[in-house]
């Protein structure tokens, strides 16, 4: 289900009919967030209090990724736990970032998630399992299923659209890469004065950190918590991709863009920062575009997406939404 749109709210409300809950997050900063927003009864691995009063008092255990191994810590802990209060429900929050398990870039725990599954059925676990996510491509299913569980099938999916009516898409072209980051920063100070909360994010950690020093901000990336007071003063963020994933804040007004993202996922979480009506603005350098375009991956098929956007003049975030969207 489109970003904004209640996935907490379904580990809230199911998460707690019978048994324990436990939400497994791909961040350690999500994880952080989650037990602030659940409400009574939730507790964070590792624990700051003692096993023996979360294991009487405990509604929802929260945990992030990398803590979930097949001989770690936390997998005997849940082991006594359920022994004494069953567990019911595994929630893996953001489960797409288990596709990149494969990716030499991303953390190795991605890839060994099933093991800890099995290992949960192993030791009479036998909670059900639940994927959440706003992006996931039918024809990633499968091997997500394989992912999540070690075995390769289809699995039951409630989909809902990406789509969000109160979001809007604009491309602004640029004949090179530094008139690009200038149309940028000067719309984003702009942006920033008169609309409101801007996060304006980047591909490469350099070109974040360049972008904070014009705008005169904060760069948020990997392991940097955001300086709240900051933000409120400048209403400006400069941001990496993983903070895409990790900034949940209710009042973002515009997300800029520098540069063609990742993949179409990746643009739509981070266009996913504007929880209300908003504006998404992806700055491009046109020659760097119809080279992308000649690639055969996902990046590749996003830029395409761009150039018959800039030729037809259509409905940006809807042709990406299909992507997500669609059956085939």
């Amino acid at each position: 289900i489109p970003t904004g749109s209640g996935k907490t709210r379904i580990i809230e409300m199911f998460g707690s009919e019978t048994g324990v809950s436990v939400a497994i997050s791909p961040f350690s900063k999500l994880s952080s967030q989650l037990l602030t927003t659940l409400g009574e009864g939730v507790f964070r691995w590792p624990l700051n209090c003692s096993e023996e009063h979360c294991i009487q008092n405990a509604k929802k255990i929260v945990v992030a990724i990398e803590h979930c191994e097949y001989n770690s810590d936390f997998i005997y802990f849940l082991t006594r736990l359920n022994e004494r209060r069953p567990i019911s429900k595994l929630f893996v929050d953001e489960v797409h970032h288990l596709l990149q398990a494969g990716n030499p870039e991303f953390r190795s725990c991605l890839g060994k998630f099933w093991t800890f599954r099995s290992r949960l059925v192993d030791l009479n676990i036998r909670a059900h399992l639940v994927g959440l996510t706003a992006t996931l491509r039918n024809c990633d299913v499968e091997q997500l299923c394989q992912l999540m569980t070690g075995i390769s099938r289809q699995m039951p999916i409630f989909r809902r659209s990406c789509y969000r009516s109160s979001i809007t898409m604009e491309l602004i072209w640029a004949l090179g890469d530094a008139e690009a980051q200038k149309k940028c920063v000067e719309s984003s100070l702009t942006d920033a004065r008169v609309i409101g909360k801007t996060i304006v994010f980047s591909t490469k950690l350099l070109i974040v950190n360049s972008v904070a020093g014009e705008l005169k901000c904060q760069a948020v990336t990997s392991g940097i918590p955001l300086q709240a007071a900051a933000f409120e003063a400048t209403k400006l963020i400069s941001a990496s991709s993983c903070a895409g994933h990790g900034l949940h804040l209710t009042d973002i007004m515009i997300v800029a863009i520098l540069g063609v993202p990742f993949d179409v996922e990746t643009l739509l979480q981070w266009a996913g920062r504007i929880r209300g009506a908003g504006k998404v603005k992806i700055f491009l350098n046109e020659t760097l575009v119809k080279a992308l375009s000649r690639r055969q991956d996902r990046r590749g098929e996003l830029a395409r997406v761009f150039i018959e956007n800039k030729e037809k003049g259509s409905d940006l975030q809807r042709e990406c939404c299909e992507l997500i969207d669609r059956c085939d």
